[in-house]
């Protein structure tokens, strides 16, 4: 089974493994994978015009730097 690029991030860079690095083009490349996954996240689906002007709105909200989007790679957050 092929491993999901959010979970090759988290093993390279989970607390015991300072021995096994992950260079910067497989980060780039894996910020990448991850952005498209949400984007394809958001494309399902019909979008209310409510559910536009959120996103809109979070668009927004991104570019003029009032909400900050961080990965959080050092240990998941949440057990599947």
């Amino acid at each position: 089974m092929q491993r999901l690029p959010k979970d090759e991030v988290h093993s390279s860079l989970a607390l015991g493994n300072e021995d096994v690095g992950i260079d910067n083009s497989a980060v780039i490349r894996y910020k990448k994978e991850i952005a498209q996954e949400f984007c394809e996240q958001l494309t399902w689906g019909a979008p209310t015009n409510q559910d536009e002007a959120g996103l809109r709105r979070l668009s927004q909200q991104i570019k003029s730097k009032k909400v900050i989007v961080k990965l959080f790679l050092r240990h998941p957050l949440h057990v599947q």
